[in-house]
This record gives C-alpha cells, structure tokens and sequence, in this order.
C-alpha cells in the first residue's frame, strides 16, 4: 500500500498544518494554500463568463440569421411559382 495521497488530499493536509501553524506564529487565521489551477480558474472566471456569454449570443444570432435565410428562400420560391403559374 502507498503512503502518497492524491492532489485534493495534499491541499487538505496542508491546509490545516498550515492553519494550526498560524495560529500560534500569526494572529491572522485564514492562511491557506491554492492549487494553481484554483488560482487560475479563479483569475479568468470572468473571462471565461464573458466568452460564454459571446459563445451563447453568437450562436442564437446564427440560429435567427437561418430562420430569416430560410423565410426568404421560401418567399422567393413562392413568388417565382405564382410568376410561372398566370
């Protein structure tokens, strides 16, 4: 059997050495360590929402562009049958 514990196990072991540490070197309590991919998503939460947000909008805008492409190539077949049709 291992003694190695996984990633999540690491940050939470370390996490309270580091709390009880602190606490009797610091009055500050809330001294923590974060993953570098908690400090990254962290970071760039609100690029990634507003590239969300452009992705969403892009798409609806070409769901809508489609519709209206479709409606006028309907409209346009309809009017050249009645042209034909008299």
């Amino acid at each position: 059997m291992s003694n190695f514990f996984t990633g999540k196990q690491n940050f939470r072991q370390l996490r309270g050495v580091t709390k009880l540490i602190m606490s009797y070197i610091t009055v500050y309590e809330e001294s923590v360590f974060l993953s570098f991919k908690e400090e990254y998503d962290h970071f760039y939460r609100d690029e990634k929402l507003f590239r969300d947000s452009i992705i969403v909008a892009s798409l609806i805008m070409s769901a809508i562009s489609l519709l209206g492409l479709f409606g006028f190539v309907e409209d346009e077949i309809m009017r050249r049958k009645l042209r034909y049709v008299k």
